[in-house]
């Protein structure tokens, strides 16, 4: 007599994955729409999406036109949403999945420009985690000097890194979920305290003319989209931990309305906070 023994978890979470850019099997897909949702908050509650609120502004355009651009180029996020779903169809991540477009051969170009972004958002991320732990020190009492706190906020930061990717998918989707919640409620703060000091017809000292503010629009609203499109190269694989049946609406919204929320909350306090740091007014028509 034989017995079967119980498939073993390849993704416990705070166990080391054993899947990597291979294909997740149907059995193994337990990822839920609200985890998806809170990956997707996490990953987008940094810096990088207030910096881009502050560059629209710093364009020229007036607070009203720099909201608008933020809100224009976040919406590109229904292309990552739209992306995603071949991801949750197929169970592979995204630069396993263009092979079948572009051939082993032809993907290797896709290939160069997904590591050079990765690059890019890590040593962005990093160099915000530094900061951000550095400036966290002094408030725990640590006054050592500022190299020796940006040394240590270093190491943290590449070390909670390595050890959320070395653990997997399953550890990713739990610590989020955790930052997910306590980042959205400090930022909803912060915005609410900071929306009352806000100067509404804060724009630039020299109004710009019709064509070139035109152009600094777009200008903001293609900064402001390199966010969503940064994520093209991996927007499958999340969710490719999702059920392959999963409805192609309910994954469309999840993503959109998880992304479009706290980007824009952060676009707009980038716009609103920078209206209150600098004094740049209209000059009288």
């Amino acid at each position: 007599m034989t017995t079967t023994e119980p498939a073993r978890d390849s993704n416990p979470a705070f166990g080391l994955e054993q899947h990597g850019f291979d294909f997740i099997p149907e059995t193994e897909r337990k990822m839920t729409l609200r985890d998806l949702a809170y990956v997707w908050l996490g990953a987008n509650a940094y810096l990088f999406f207030f910096s881009v609120g502050v560059i629209a502004y710093s364009l020229g355009l007036n607070v009203w036109e720099s909201l608008l651009a933020v809100v224009v180029g976040n919406v590109l996020f229904a292309y990552v949403a739209w992306g995603s779903i071949a991801g949750v169809r197929s169970g592979l991540p995204t630069m396993t999945l263009t092979r079948a477009a572009f051939g082993i051969q032809g993907n290797r170009l896709n290939g160069v420009f997904a590591w050079l972004t990765s690059v890019g958002f890590e040593a962005l991320n990093t160099v915000f985690g530094v900061f951000a732990v550095a400036a966290l020190l002094p408030v725990l009492g640590w006054h050592n000097g500022a190299t020796a706190g940006k040394i240590f906020a270093l190491v943290v930061v590449f070390f909670l890194s390595a050890l959320v990717a070395v653990l997997g998918h399953a550890t990713m989707v739990w610590v989020q979920r955790v930052f997910a919640i306590m980042l959205s409620l400090a930022l909803v703060v912060v915005f609410f305290y900071t929306i009352g000091g806000v100067n509404w017809s804060a724009g630039p000292a020299h109004p710009l003319s019709a064509a070139v503010t035109i152009g600094a629009f777009f200008a903001g609203a293609a900064v402001v989209a390199s966010g969503p499109l940064s994520y093209m190269f991996n927007c499958s694989d999340w969710p490719r931990y999702l059920p392959s049946r999963t409805p192609s609406k309910s994954i469309i919204s999840t993503v959109m309305w998880s992304n479009m929320g706290i980007v824009l909350l952060l676009g707009f306090m980038g716009v609103i906070l920078l209206t209150r740091g600098i004094c740049l007014t209209r000059s009288p028509a």
